[in-house]
Order: C-alpha cells, then structure tokens, then sequence
C-alpha cells in the first residue's frame, strides 16, 4: 500500500518495486522447483540403473546426501516370519568428512514413541536428543556415542509400510527449518520405492529357486518310483522266491540268480543315468554299457518303440505277456514327448506287475501331426476307482502328462482289467 503523502512518481516507484519483488520471489520459487525437479529426474535415472539394494543405496548418497551438509544415514529394518520389525540395519552412510560408504551397522529393534509419528509419513525433527523426553534411551546413547544430538527422520514408506529411514544427524543442537529437509523429503519416495522393489526382487528369484528345487525333488521321486523302485520290487521277489527254487531245480535257480544280476546292473544304470543329470553342464558322465541302457537313454537314443519293445522283453522273463502294436504310430516321433511316453507306460506297466495279476498286456502306440497318443490295457483283476490304490504312480501318470499340456485317463473296473489312455499334444507344449 503507498503511503498518501507519497508524489505520483514515488507511488508509481514503489508500485514497481513491488512487482519486481513479488516477480522475484516468483521467480526463485520458479527456480526452486526447477532445481527439485532435476534433482528428482537425475536420481530417478541412477537409481533406475541399480542392480540391487546397494547399488541404490549408493546412487542416492552420491546424489542426493553429497548436496548437504548433514551426515546422511540409510537405515532398513528387518522383518521376522510374522511380519513384525526386529532389528534396524544401517546398510549406507554419508558424512562430509567420510563421503558414501555402505556398511551393515545392526541394532535390535524396539518401538518407541516416535513410531506412531513415523509410521503415518511424518518426518520427525528433533533439536537435542539429551532435551526431547520422546527419545528412546537406546537412541540416546547411539547419538551421545556419536557425538550428534540434531536428529532428523524422515520415513520411507512402500506399499503403505515403513521399511526404513533416511536420518540426518548434526553435531550442533538446533532447530531444523524445512529447506534444510526439503532436498531429503523430495527424494525419500523414490528412494523407498527402489529399494523395496529390489528387495521385491530378490524374494521372488528365491522363491523360483525354492520351487525350481520342488519341482526337480518331484521329477526325482518320479524317475527312480517308475525305474529303480520297480526293479528292486523285482529283485525282491526273485530273492524270496530265489531258495525254493533252487530246491526245486537248480537250473531254475540259476536262471534266477542270472535274473537278479540283469535286474541289478540295470537298476545301477538307471542311478548312475538320474545321477548324471543332477551333475555340473560339462562334466563327463560315464559311458553305460549297451545291455543295461536305461529305459529313457535308449529312447534318446533308439526313439520310444524300440525302448518299448525292450522293456516289453524284459518284463516277460517274469511271465508277463505283453502285445505293441505300433502300426499307427508316426516314424518321426519327437523324443521330448516319447521320453514321456516311456516313462508313462513305464509306470502303467510297473502297476501291472505289481498289483494287476494280470497275464496280457496290450500296448497300441498312434498320433498324428496334432498329438501323440497310447493305450495300455491289461486282463489283470482291475479295481473300483474308489478303492484305488494311492501310490505315487496313479498321481505321476497325470502329473507327466499335464506338464505336456496332455492328458492320462485312468479307468478301471474289478474284473475287467484297467485302461490308461495318454494323449499328448505335439504342438503348444509347455516343455
């Protein structure tokens, strides 16, 4: 307001000088923001190239923290099984007289009465840690220690959970004006984001890890109950049996005992076959003999009807028929669905012997450009569904199955034998 006893020119002076000054105010608020903006734009793009905590960590305290004058702590908690904080980790620092460097400074965690404040986003300030009664003893002590009595704590929120701090600390005791947290407060959002994305990371490539380890436990279980578990139900038998026979003929318990050899070295190959696999990429493996080729390694590397007739050969030396009719099945069978295949009519003939008492087994192999498709039937004793056993073998037929996108159908009634029939798509396979 111009005073009245000022002249037309004085007023239209100060008029002027008013506007410059509200111009310049503007313009510096104008700046200000330009200057927070930038800030923000470059600490996004450093922060955005980290790899993992650290590396953020390191890229806001070389942006950020270097352009005060406070030490500049990053401090996370640590969370228990439940959820709940227990310890508070110091993972970076930055004074003026150190510069950044990251450290894994712990201190247990107990809440006081700044963590309601905290918890809701509000920044904390605190002139002298010796004068605030709402300093924790704990903190007290960390900062006496430290020589810093200022403290301010500027919380970092993810997800709507406080996972951390940014604390600047001071060794003059004074009151903090907002410019002073402005540049701290601006950047603590990106800041929290980042970390906790990283931190988002890291579970979920361990949580891949711990079921890739699942699944391969499972594919393990599936391996030796349809290969090695079989023959040495077989060996068993042949043992308990091995003696009487023996009395009986002597030439019969030879052929038993040759049986018991045969059975036995298959069985060390088809270990030392699963062992292979679970070795480093480029270890040597040891070559397999050709009489005891695992079922699978020869459907690598014979394909699945040879594997098939092999196997058929091998179970009627225990007095089971078995009939393949191959006539429909194509001649460029893709071995990835054929060792499933294998391993499938593997399974479904193991249950045969072991719980069918059955004496023919008719095996028919057939597809076409869309699907690969078997049927095992066998005159065995059948059984209602509802009294079905509950091995792992009923549960691995459709399990392989599925992870082909394919399916096993399992039927079954007293008298009439059991009937597994497989249809595995040849195209869209998830495996």
């Amino acid at each position: 307001m111009v005073p009245e006893h000022y002249t037309e020119a004085e007023a239209s002076g100060e008029a002027l000088r008013q506007v410059i000054e509200a111009i310049s105010g503007e313009l510096a608020r104008t700046q200000g923001a330009l200057r927070e903006m930038e800030l923000l734009y470059q600490t996004s793009r450093r922060i955005s190239t980290a790899m993992n905590v650290d590396q953020v960590i390191e890229a806001y305290l070389d942006q950020v923290a270097t352009r005060g004058h406070y030490t500049c702590n990053i401090v996370l908690y640590e969370f228990d099984g439940r959820g709940e904080r227990n310890a508070v980790i110091v993972r970076g620092r930055w004074s003026p007289q150190e510069g950044p460097v990251l450290i894994q400074e712990r201190h247990p965690y107990t809440r006081d009465a700044l963590d309601p404040l905290l918890d809701a986003g509000q920044t904390v300030t605190i002139a002298d840690v010796h004068a605030d009664a709402r300093v924790s003893p704990e903190l007290r002590a960390i900062q006496a220690r430290d020589g810093r009595p200022a403290l301010a704590m500027i919380p970092l929120i993810a997800r709507g959970e406080r996972i951390g701090l940014v604390v600047l600390s001071d060794v003059v005791a004074h009151e903090w004006s907002r410019g002073e947290l402005q540049l701290y407060q601006a950047t603590a959002a990106q800041l929290a984001t980042a970390m906790d994305s990283r931190r988002q990371q890291i579970l979920v490539y361990a949580r891949g890890q711990q079921l890739a380890i699942l699944e391969e436990r499972q594919r393990l279980a599936r391996e030796l109950h349809d290969s090695v578990t079989q023959m040495i139900f077989s060996i068993t038998l042949i043992a308990q049996s091995l003696a009487p026979a023996w009395r009986r003929d002597p030439a019969e318990g030879e052929r038993r005992v040759a049986r018991l050899l045969e059975l036995s070295q298959t069985a060390l190959a088809e270990m030392r076959a699963l062992l292979a696999e679970l070795r480093p990429a480029g270890e040597q493996n040891a070559p397999v003999e050709t009489a005891s080729v695992p079922g699978v390694v020869r459907v690598q590397r014979e394909g699945l009807v040879a594997a098939l007739r092999q196997h058929a050969v091998t179970l009627a030396q225990d007095g089971l028929q078995i009939e393949i009719d191959t006539r429909a099945y194509p001649a460029d069978g893709r071995r990835p669905y054929e060792e499933t295949l294998f391993r499938i009519a593997q399974e479904a003939l193991n249950n045969v012997v072991k719980h069918a008492h059955a004496k023919h087994v008719f095996v028919n192999l057939g597809g076409d450009q869309e699907a690969l498709r078997m049927t095992i039937h066998d005159d065995g004793i059948g059984f209602l569904a509802e009294h079905s056993p509950r091995g792992l073998g009923l549960r691995t037929m459709p399990e392989r199955a599925r992870a082909l996108n394919g399916t096993a159908l399992i039927s079954s009634t007293p008298g009439n034998g059991t009937t597994v029939e497989v249809t595995i798509p040849v195209q869209g396979a998830s495996a």
